[in-house]
């Protein structure tokens, strides 16, 4: 058995309930695996009033090694170990409950994904066991984050409705020394995120032509008059987060209902913090959007929809001028829904937060990726419409907050670890890195 890792703990009235407690207790999963078997997800409980006495209550899920729910590009794939577990319950619209866990998986890399590690989540149905247990039963799942954000963990937010806040360890992408290039004059590696809130994430009415649906990723539920009910796992920006942020922040409003035919730049310099707000409501061909952009072009990053195969791109490979920086393209699956109100598929709204060298990027709500795109220069800024080669979209609207608010008003604008001054032998007489 691969050790147990990474507890995720907290009271779960629902959960007693379930398994026919007497008294309030205590719920905990752990990552874990066993090897030449698959991941496990063990689970034990503890009487709240006393959180030294935890009973081991057995495993909750037990996947099988590498196995995936759906398509790997649409679900992913559970490998072999799982790390950072957590199992929670979300109510709906109608508050009917889903058992929702989200893990870590190691081990299972495929060609399109950066890393042999995913973040995932998995939603299911529970039932008990004759042990006192509880067994998990998967119905549909997918990423958390389908770029290098991982070891999420979440929380219910008690002072604000009971939300489901969710954290995510965003690390860095260097590639250069071994993966250490540039480090120690960072002084720091990966960050925390943008707070994300979790939410049963659900649209009635939607069709499904030719099977399109059936990819895993949304649990589907049949109305009496044909059309489905798809739910999935939620995800957004924390709306009092972004209120406050955008405090101070220059808003722009750009040109609606227009159609583009090319890509084009709507901003030549914003600020190393901003975010963008676009929704497309049709198009075809790839289409998204610019930015981390340079005035003369030589540095830009694209994000797109590309419908040839329901993916979500960003090409970084005009990202950095310093190619000791990573710079593929990060994929993740998006599949948008087909609207019988409409009899076409539903408009896309790209949601993008820029940092400095970290981004994330949400997609309608239920689509979110972690990436970073280091550009070499401060001017770098620039945003825009993204449209692919013989590709058309109807931008409905375009709005952006330049000059997020500093929310660390006391920390210095440089925090950067003293350089380390090297030989000339080591350096190539002082080149740094290629290019300069």
């Amino acid at each position: 058995m691969t050790y147990p890792s990474d507890p995720f703990f907290e009271p779960w009235p629902e959960m007693d309930n379930l398994l026919g407690q007497s008294e309030p207790h205590y719920y905990a999963v752990f990552g874990s695996g066993i090897k030449g078997v698959g991941p496990r997800m063990p689970l034990w409980s503890a009487p709240a009033k006393n959180l030294t006495d935890w009973t081991f209550l057995g495993a909750l899920w037990e996947p099988a090694a590498n196995s995936s729910f759906g398509p790997v590009l649409s679900t992913g794939t559970n490998a072999f170990n799982f790390e950072v577990s957590g199992f929670y319950s979300i109510p709906d619209s109608k508050g009917n409950l889903h058992y929702y866990t989200t893990y870590g998986t190691e081990g299972g890399n495929v060609s399109f994904h950066q890393g042999a590690q995913w973040a995932l989540w998995a939603e299911g149905t529970v039932t008990p066991r004759e042990n006192g247990s509880a067994q998990f039963n998967q119905i549909s799942g997918g990423a958390a984050d389908w770029g290098n954000g991982y070891a999420i963990t979440q929380f219910k937010d008690t002072k604000n409705d009971d939300r489901r806040i969710q954290w995510v360890w965003i690390r860095e992408d260097l590639v250069g020394d071994e993966g250490l290039f540039s480090a120690t004059q960072q002084g720091y590696q990966g960050a925390l995120g943008f707070p994300r809130e979790i939410f049963v994430h659900e649209v009635d009415g939607v069709l499904n032509p030719n099977g399109t649906l059936n990819s895993g990723e949304a649990h589907l539920t049949q109305n009496a008059d044909g059309t489905y009910h798809a739910s999935t796992q939620g995800r957004r920006p924390a709306q009092d987060v972004l209120d406050g942020l955008r405090e101070g922040a220059e808003h722009c409003g750009h040109e609606y209902n227009k159609t583009y035919t090319s890509s084009e730049i709507l901003s030549n310099g914003s600020a190393a913090s901003y975010e963008i707000l676009a929704t497309i409501s049709s198009s075809s061909g790839p289409v998204g959007l610019t930015f981390a952009a340079s005035p003369d072009g030589s540095e830009r990053t694209h994000v797109f929809y590309n419908p040839a195969n329901s993916t979500i791109l960003v090409d970084r490979s005009t990202s950095s001028a310093i190619k000791e920086f990573g710079n593929s393209t990060v994929t993740g699956y998006f599949h948008p829904y087909t609207l019988a109100s409409t009899k076409a598929l539903e408009k896309i709204t790209f949601h993008v937060i820029v940092d400095g060298s970290l981004v994330e990027i949400f997609v309608n709500e239920r689509f979110a990726l972690s990436t970073r795109v280091y550009p070499s220069q401060t001017c770098s800024t620039g945003y825009g419409v993204y449209v692919g080669e013989g590709g058309e979209a109807v931008v409905e609207s375009l709005q952006a907050w330049v000059g997020l608010k500093n929310v660390w008003p006391e920390r210095p604008l440089d925090s950067s670890s003293k350089l380390v001054w090297d030989t000339p032998e080591q350096t190539n007489n002082y080149t740094w890195w290629s290019g300069n």
